[in-house]
């Protein structure tokens, strides 16, 4: 049987029952009026923290100001992710913007290209251990993506970059089932012929140097993510 847990009956009575609190925190949220919204919530000012287990895109550098420019937020932890859709100096008129954030990479005009900041999000160490494990066939989906969204630049170029379904690939799985899957949440209709085209078909049989060619590509991931780590890192310590 389950065990029954026993609570000492002093935590019991001074326990607070979550607070909620439904806002959207962008790069131009204005810190008085989310520290007011904070107050209000918790009918005091009250010292807190914040923790961003999933902080996509923006939201991590945006989550970092409220952090330097609020005198009530006392500590931050953030996992960043999704380093490709961070908005760069050179994508907005505005400057508010995730990359770079530090004024030493400003003055040093530091870029990142959307290709190398995608590049950052991999993790090397499952990759690692599929190569280990000989399990190549299992990689072959790379090169699926690269021939897929070759037809997308070619058909639907209103649609690169475009976030598509994560598809696990199977034993047998073929082209036209894998694009099938990965579309299914956006307009795209790709036809059999575009599928099974002379072209298509010549990229597929390439698959084993698109694996190698990934493999070189993921060496430099660890490098480009440190790069916008130690850029935040900079950006805390100037302020």
């Amino acid at each position: 049987m389950r065990q029954t847990r026993v609570y000492d009956p002093y935590f019991l009575q001074s326990r607070q029952a979550p607070i909620h609190i439904n806002c959207s925190i962008s790069l131009s949220t204005n810190v008085i009026d989310f520290n007011q919204i904070v107050k209000e919530a918790f009918a005091e000012d009250v010292p807190f923290g914040i923790v961003g287990l999933h902080p996509c895109g923006d939201l991590g550098p945006a989550l970092l100001r409220l952090y330097q420019e609020c005198h009530n937020i006392k500590f931050i932890t953030i996992v960043g992710c999704c380093y490709m859709k961070l908005t760069s100096e050179s994508e907005m008129t505005s400057n508010a913007y995730g990359y770079p954030l530090s004024q030493f990479s400003l003055e040093n005009k530091f870029h990142l290209s959307y290709n190398a900041r995608e590049v950052a999000c991999h993790a090397l160490e499952s990759y690692i251990e599929r190569l280990k494990r000989n399990e190549h066939w299992q990689l072959k989906i790379h090169c699926y993506r690269a021939a897929l969204e070759y037809l997308i630049v070619q058909h639907f170029p209103e649609y690169h970059h475009s976030g598509l379904a994560n598809v696990k690939y199977e034993s047998k799985m073929s082209f036209s089932e894998y694009c099938s899957k990965a579309v299914k949440h956006v307009h795209i209709n790709l036809s059999e012929k575009e599928i099974n085209s002379d072209v298509i078909k010549a990229f597929l049989d390439e698959w084993k140097a698109v694996l190698a060619f990934y493999t070189v590509r993921l060496l430099f991931a660890p490098l480009i993510e440190s790069t916008i780590l130690l850029d935040r890192y900079l950006y805390l310590h100037e302020n």
